[in-house]
């Protein structure tokens, strides 16, 4: 409850007395838990894909991959305007 609608006499809640001006930018450890078990996890799935790509890929590799980039854009891009054009 702010201090302006709180009765007189009764005091702030202690959660209302610990949180000091500017305390809402620090971390809590829980915060600081869960960061890390998610940067964690992102390594460990990650990491995988890494070590199958470490080999040098062949012309035809790399041209499939421009290709299915390439396509890829192309068709977000037609979803995007598709969807701008059905909005106006």
């Amino acid at each position: 409850m702010p201090p302006s609608l709180r009765p007189l006499g009764i005091p702030p809640s202690p959660r209302q007395r610990t949180r000091l001006a500017g305390s809402s930018a620090r971390w809590g450890l829980l915060d600081l838990m869960g960061v890390a078990t998610a940067a964690v996890l992102l390594v460990v799935w990650l990491a995988p894909s890494a070590v199958a790509q470490a080999a040098d890929p062949t012309l035809g590799e790399v041209m499939d991959r421009r290709r299915r980039v390439l396509g890829g854009l192309r068709r977000g891009l037609a979803r995007w305007l598709r969807t701008v054009g059905g909005v106006r």
